[in-house]
């Protein structure tokens, strides 16, 4: 299956007729090279590409210069504190040559594998146009003091016919890559070629083939890696032929929405924000599953960065009215301007997303994850039993530990206990599952002797479309049912702590799919707390209509006013000034504001500087 069967897959479902002559017309104006989506998602240079490109302009060499060009100094927090983690996965980072010493913050016991970008290919002969100081970077010394395997990363971008057509610089190449590993004890080669036009397939996938077939007869037991694109629109990378040639796929989860995209959206969207634009994590995960590749060979690549639009509009989604731009974690909370305070913090609840709204010159989003929304994304990896995470880039968060805890929370044996989430099909909280899917689903918690699942929505085209539920860690276990049609299902129970629920999907239609909350005992509100805010008052509870929120007199400061469902979802928010000369009241009107009449809420009070308090009400009725 390519993407562009399993995108067709989903617009026949959607057409007004969904006739055969529906499906030959998509597939004829996706080949004619008219679909607005393709011209989007194709045609633009990755994030690797594109900073790679930002950085020739300056002619630093050494680690020092480009610790005075990013300002790093040592982190005062230092990462390193505290207990060693023993991983469970693979955590491969890239560590690009511009970031210099940040690696003196690099937390080496939650790190495998350590990539270094980039020896850069040139196409006509095949020997390097610079390798970025990779035979005496002090990096690779220290990652390989601490037990991290390291890779040479290859980068070729453009001229490939060049390299394709010439068997004397492909061999030029291999022998140079062998030199190169060899010279510093390396575990292998990480191939990152992109931008190859479609027309080149066959030619890419040869010259992939040969390259890792000789690497590994000069190098038995060095891997080699390839990075393969969230988006492969024309199925350019043929994975059934390379699967047994290649160790290890990294598969590069994001630039979905790049600095020219028409609308501003998450780097990496867990699910699709819009029906617009039908390509995501949750998606992209599925297709490299249903095309075989084995789950042990798959690493999710994921952003340590952002990316920021003027927009036209204060809630995403939005369209832009300017060029995008890149800009990595730390310096997103390093920013003291307070556009990225907490009250400008947004939840874009289709693609599990947060952004920054705020004015400045007009409107502005800026998309970047979070621990809550980047722990989302680890858990995708756990769910689907991938062999690990990728980075984009290690230093990317300097002076920050947070995403160096959430590594050991979601893949070390330090992993703190969870209870209860919810779990979709790949389309998830809003849009239809993807023709042509094939994959697992493990939810595995073996410290619960409760473990239930229990269905919120199910809707599947009927004896077309399955969802198998195991009770245990793989296929091998019992069978509990064989969903289809739509029935929501009673709960289920696990006998032994674990789930393992397998989708299949036809080529053809898609229904909306499923949605489902696995729990450990009774099901739960949950709701994270930050600090609580004083004296806030809600009343009444029960409300037999409108909810007051009351506020003290004595803080001047702007609250954000969220509104859930039970399961999570985003209803409604509002923003109050408070000046400080007096009480505050808020109202929610759940009639009023679109909510769902009758039933039980989560409404959250979020201060500007922080600060949050989060309460579940009973709406009884008007």
């Amino acid at each position: 299956m390519s993407w562009l069967t399993g995108l067709h897959g989903k617009v026949i479902l959607h057409g007004a007729f969904g006739s055969e002559m529906m499906r030959l017309l998509a597939v004829l104006i996706a080949l004619l090279g008219c679909n607005p989506l393709f011209s989007q998602s194709v045609l633009h240079p990755s994030v690797h590409q594109e900073q790679s490109n930002d950085y020739t302009r300056y002619e630093f060499y050494s680690d020092a210069q480009f610790d005075s060009l990013h300002g790093f100094t040592f982190s005062a927090v230092h990462p390193r504190s505290g207990q060693a983690a023993t991983l469970n996965r693979i955590v491969f980072g890239y560590h690009p040559y511009w970031m210099g010493s940040t690696y003196l913050d690099y937390r080496w016991d939650l790190l495998s594998d350590l990539c270094y970008f980039s020896f850069e290919v040139d196409p006509y002969s095949g020997m390097p146009l610079t390798l970025h100081n990779w035979l005496n970077a002090p990096v690779i010394d220290s990652a390989q003091a601490h037990g991290v395997n390291v890779h040479l990363c290859l980068t070729l971008f453009q001229a490939h016919m060049a390299l394709f057509s010439n068997p004397s610089s492909q061999q030029a190449l291999i022998d140079t890559s062998v030199a190169l590993v060899l010279a510093r004890d390396a575990s292998g080669v990480n191939l990152d070629i992109e931008a190859v036009p479609s027309s080149l397939s066959s030619e890419l996938n040869q010259f992939l083939i040969h390259f890792a077939t000789q690497f590994h007869e000069q190098l038995p037991g060095k891997m080699v890696s390839l990075a393969v694109p969230g988006i492969d629109s024309y199925g350019t990378f043929n994975l059934q032929a390379l699967e047994p040639f290649i160790d290890l796929f990294m598969i590069m989860g994001y630039d979905y929405y790049w600095n020219g995209s028409s609308t501003a959206g998450p780097v990496d969207p867990l699910h699709s924000m819009s029906a617009g634009f039908d390509y995501n994590l949750s998606r992209t995960v599925s297709y490299y599953q249903s095309s075989g590749i084995p789950e042990d060979k798959l690493v999710l690549g994921l952003p340590y960065y952002g990316r920021q639009w003027p927009v036209k509009e204060p809630l995403a989604p939005s369209p832009v009215t300017g060029w995008g731009t890149a800009l990595t974690y730390a310096s997103i909370r390093n920013n003291g301007s307070g556009n990225y305070s907490w009250g400008n913090r947004r939840w874009e609840s289709n693609s599990l997303s947060p952004y920054f709204s705020f004015q400045s010159n007009g409107w502005n989003h800026c998309f970047v994850n979070d621990v809550s929304s980047l722990g989302k994304r680890f858990d995708l990896v756990r769910q689907r039993n991938l062999a690990g995470i990728g980075i984009w880039a290690l230093g990317y968060d300097q002076g920050y530990p947070d995403f160096w805890q959430l590594i050991s929370d979601k893949f070390t044996d330090m992993t703190p206990p969870v209870y209860q989430d919810t779990v979709y099909d790949s389309g998830g909280p809003e849009f239809s599952y993807y023709a042509g899917e094939n994959y697992l689903m493990t939810i595995d918690l073996t410290f619960c002797d409760d473990l239930h699942l229990t269905f919120l929505e199910f809707d599947l085209e009927n004896n077309r479309d399955y969802l198998l539920v195991y009770d245990g860690r793989d296929t091998a276990s019992p069978l509990l049912a064989s969903l289809t049609g739509d029935m929501v299902p009673p709960p289920f129970t696990a006998s032994q702590g674990s789930f393992t629920l397998h989708f299949i999907s036809d080529e053809a239609v898609n229904n909306t799919g499923w949605k489902a909350i696995w729990h450990c005992g009774a099901m739960q509100v949950e709701e994270p707390q930050a600090s609580p805010i004083s004296l806030v008052r809600f009343y009444p509870n029960p409300a037999s209509g409108k909810l007051t929120i009351e506020f003290p007199s004595d803080e001047r400061c702007d609250v954000l006013i969220e509104t859930f469902d039970m399961t999570g979802k985003l209803l409604h928010s509002t923003q109050v000034s408070r000046d400080g000369t007096g009480k505050t009241v808020a109202v929610v009107d759940p009639l009023k504001e679109g909510l769902n009449g009758m039933g039980c809420y989560i409404t959250r009070v979020i201060l500007g500087d922080g600060r949050s308090q989060s309460f579940k009400w009973i709406c009884s009725g008007q």
